[in-house]
C-alpha cells in the first residue's frame, strides 16, 4: 500500500507540473511552480511515511487527516498564487507590447518625416543650383557657385548691419522720445 501511495504522489506531481506549464510560457515560472509543488508531494509523502501503524486505510488517525487538510489548503494556496501570478504577467506583458508598438509607430513616423523633409530639401537645394546655373555661364563650376554665395552673404551682412544701425537709431530717438513725454508729465 505504500508502494502505491508513492505512486500516487508521482503522478499528482507530474499532473501539477502538466496543468502549470500549460498556462505558464515562462520557463523559470514553471520550474519555479514545479520545485514548490515538488516539496511539497515530498512532504506528503515523507507525512504518509512517517505514519508508525501501516493500515490500509489513508487517513487512518486524526493527526494524518489533519496533515493532508493543511497539504490541500497549500496546493490551493499555490494554485490560487500561482494563477494571479500569471495574470498579472499577462497583464504586464500586454502593456509593455502597448507600449513597444507605439513607441515604435512613432519612430516610423518620425523617420518617414525625417525623409520627406531631407527630401525635400535635397529638391531645394537642386532646384538652387540649376536656377543658379542657367542663369549666367559663370556659374557653370564650383568656384562660380561659391563666388555667388560668397556674394550673397556678403550682401546680406551689409542689410542686417544696415538694419542694425537704423534700430539703433530708433531704439536713440525713442528714449529721446520718452524723455521728453516723462518731462512733459512732471510739469
Amino acid at each position: 500500500m505504500s508502494n502505491m501511495k508513492y505512486q500516487v504522489s508521482i503522478i499528482l506531481i507530474a499532473l501539477s507540473g502538466f496543468l502549470v506549464s500549460f498556462f505558464l510560457k515562462d520557463a523559470w515560472l514553471f520550474y519555479t511552480v514545479l520545485a514548490a509543488i515538488t516539496v511539497i508531494s515530498l512532504i506528503q509523502i515523507k507525512l504518509i511515511s512517517d505514519k508508525k501503524n501501516t493500515s490500509d486505510t489513508f487517513f487512518e488517525n486524526e493527526e494524518t487527516c489533519q496533515k493532508t487538510i493543511k497539504l490541500n489548503a497549500l496546493f490551493t494556496q499555490l494554485h490560487l498564487t500561482t494563477k494571479e501570478e500569471i495574470e498579472n504577467i499577462t497583464d504586464e506583458n500586454t502593456q509593455i507590447q502597448t507600449l513597444l508598438h507605439g513607441a515604435i509607430e512613432g519612430l516610423v513616423a518620425s523617420f518617414h518625416g525625417l525623409e520627406k523633409e531631407s527630401t525635400q530639401q535635397k529638391n531645394m537645394v537642386f532646384s538652387l543650383v540649376d536656377d543658379t546655373s542657367n542663369s549666367s555661364e559663370e556659374h557653370h563650376t564650383i568656384k562660380g557657385i561659391a563666388n555667388e554665395a560668397a556674394a550673397s552673404l556678403k550682401e546680406m551682412v551689409e542689410s542686417i548691419t544696415h538694419m542694425s544701425s537704423q534700430s539703433m537709431a530708433l531704439v536713440k530717438s525713442l528714449t529721446l522720445i520718452n524723455d521728453d513725454y516723462e518731462k512733459v508729465i512732471k510739469l
